[in-house]
């Protein structure tokens, strides 16, 4: 399945994609996921808009 897409049903089938392409591309750039708590917590006003 796509990162950051909708999905349901069995088999699976996409509803609908949670971002525009171009945001995709830009959270799998920086891998937000492998930062630290802190990390986070500095960048979450960014992160969240």
């Amino acid at each position: 399945m796509p990162p950051y897409s909708i999905v349901g049903g069995n088999p699976a089938k996409v509803f609908k994609h949670r971002f525009e392409p171009h945001v995709v591309d830009k959270l799998l750039a920086i891998a937000w996921w492998d930062w630290s708590a802190e990390k986070i917590t500095e960048n979450l006003k960014a992160i969240t808009q």
